[in-house]
C-alpha cells in the first residue's frame, strides 16, 4: 500500500511496525520548529528519520538511510542519538561514498545500516567505497554495486574496510566518521605530549590590532616564521582570539596544517577561529623539528583521515 503525503508531518499514520525501512532524507533540511524527540529537539530530517524509524522497526527489523556526513560527528541531540545507537548495539555498518555521485550536490555522503538483530554483536563494519566508483561521463559517476557488495560480504580487513568494536567508538567520543577508523596505525609521540592549546582572550569591540588569517600562515618547512611587518592594524572581529605569547599556529580548515611559528616580542596578534594556537614545550622538542614532522606524509595522511567535511566541500579538523 502506498500513501502520497508529507512523510515527516504524517509519519507512520497507522502506527504500525515494519521489518524494513529505507530512505534518503534530504540533506541539511532544518525544521523551522524542532520536533520533540527522545534526546531533545530534533532539528533536521535525517535525525528525524533515524530516530523515528528505529522506534517503528520490529524486534528484528532493519533500517537503511543515505545521510550527510555531518550527522556522524555533530554535537547536541545528534551526539545523544549516536551514543544511544552504540550503547544499544544497533549499527551494523557505515559505508562512506565520495563526492560527485549525487547529481544535485558535490557533498560526500554515507549510508548507515541499522539492524536490531545483528549477527556480529558489539562491532560496526566501516567501509570506504571510493575504489568501487566508476566515471561514465564527464559529470556522472556510478557505483559498481556488485563489486562493492562482494567486498562487504567478504569482511576482509584492508585499508578500505575495518570491523571496529563499539567500545573503540565510545572511546572516540561516539564519532562515527568512517575515515577516522580507516587511518593507518602510526607510531610516535602524541602532539599533546609536547604542546598545549592556547585559548586566547576575546577581542574587545572596536579594538584594533594584527589580525591573522589562514592565508597569512606559511606552508614552508624552512621559512616557517610568521611575518607581521607587512600587516596593517585593523578593527578586530568579535570572533577573533588575542594571543600574547610565542606559539605554533595551525590551520584548522582545508587540507594542510600550514604550521607557522609566531615569536612574541611584545605586540600580540589576533587569530581567526580557523586557526589553532599551540604553546610548545621546547624542553621536549625543537620547533624546527616539530614543524618538519608536521609537513611529513605521515601527518598529512592523518590530517586527511581525521578531517571532517563541513556543510560545503571544505574539510576542517577539530582541536
Amino acid at each position: 500500500e502506498f500513501q502520497f503525503s508529507d512523510s515527516i508531518e504524517y509519519w507512520n499514520p497507522k502506527n504500525e511496525k515494519y521489518d524494513f525501512i529505507v530512505a534518503h532524507p534530504p540533506f541539511g533540511v532544518r525544521f523551522l520548529k524542532p520536533k520533540i524527540g527522545r534526546f531533545g529537539g530534533i532539528k533536521n530530517s535525517e535525525h528525524f528519520f533515524i530516530e523515528k524509524g528505529i522506534e517503528d522497526l520490529t524486534s528484528d527489523g532493519k533500517l537503511i538511510a543515505v545521510i550527510s556526513n555531518d550527522i556522524l560527528f555533530r554535537k547536541g541531540p545528534e551526539y545523544d542519538l549516536r551514543k544511544y545507537l552504540i550503547e544499544n548495539d544497533l549499527i551494523e555498518m557505515l559505508i562512506s561514498f565520495p563526492r560527485g555521485l549525487l547529481l544535485y550536490t558535490m557533498t560526500p555522503f554515507s549510508v548507515i545500516v541499522i539492524n536490531k538483530k545483528k549477527k556480529q554483536k558489539g562491532v560496526i563494519q566501516f567501509v570506504d567505497a571510493e575504489n568501487f566508483i566508476e566515471r561514465i561521463s564527464k559529470r556522472e559517476k556510478r557505483i559498481k554495486e556488485m563489486e562493492l557488495f562482494s567486498f562487504i560480504m567478504e569482511k576482509k580487513e584492508t585499508d578500505k574496510m575495518r570491523i571496529v568494536g563499539n567500545d573503540e567508538v565510545a572511546q572516540d567520543d561516539f564519532n562515527l566518521s568512517v575515515q577516522r577508523y580507516l587511518q593507518k596505525k602510526n607510531e610516535g609521540l602524541l602532539l599533546n605530549e609536547v604542546a598545549s592549546f592556547i585559548q586566547g582572550e576575546r577581542a574587545i569591540e572596536g579594538q584594533k590590532g594584527l589580525f591573522i588569517k589562514i592565508k597569512d600562515l606559511k606552508n614552508d618547512k624552512l621559512k616557517f616564521k610568521l611575518e607581521t611587518n607587512n600587516l596593517e592594524e585593523i578593527e578586530i572581529p568579535k570572533t577573533a582570539k588575542k594571543i600574547g605569547k610565542s606559539c605554533l599556529l595551525l590551520a584548522a580548515r582545508w587540507k594542510t596544517l600550514k604550521p607557522t611559528y609566531f615569536e612574541f616580542t611584545g605586540n600580540p596578534i589576533f587569530i581567526t577561529p580557523d586557526c589553532i594556537a599551540l604553546e610548545i614545550d621546547e624542553s621536549k622538542i625543537m620547533i624546527k623539528y616539530l614543524i618538519h614532522e608536521l609537513h611529513s606524509n605521515s601527518v598529512n595522511e592523518q590530517v586527511e583521515s581525521l578531517s571532517l567535511p563541513s556543510g560545503s566541500v571544505i574539510p576542517f579538523i577539530r582541536k
